[in-house]
């Protein structure tokens, strides 16, 4: 496939935009792909900016112990983009980093769909 251009999702609340949302990537990444474009789908491992954005909880998605960020990985792999992305590795105010962090005793590895034991 030749790609001139290509389009990136950022957001990894599903359903927060129309391209973060999970459902709708495998249809998305056919039409990218016919129309000669490359796609980088992005997850997250949940996602809650409420401590710096009170009014905004309609768009919190909880980890679930890993579940969601799991969910996501499944539902980018199953859609076959270019590139899967992670949103983000130190966001805390978004409450979707996955850093090395000391939480409640433990150490979380850098890059893992198991969470230490975050809230939220």
């Amino acid at each position: 496939r030749r790609v001139h251009g290509g389009l990136y999702t950022y957001f990894g609340s599903d359903g927060f935009t129309w391209g973060s949302t999970v459902s709708g990537w495998r249809a998305l990444v056919r039409s990218a792909h016919d129309a000669g474009l490359a796609v980088s789908l992005s997850v997250g491992p949940g996602y809650d900016d409420t401590r710096i954005r009170p009014w905004n909880s309609a768009t919190r998605k909880p980890r679930a112990n890993g579940a969601y960020y799991s969910a996501m990985f499944e539902g980018a792999i199953a859609a076959h983009p270019d590139f899967i992305s992670i949103t983000s590795f130190n966001e805390w105010g978004e409450g979707t980093q996955i850093e090395p962090a000391t939480a409640r005793g433990c150490i979380a590895p850098p890059v893992s769909n198991l969470p230490c034991s975050y809230e939220g």
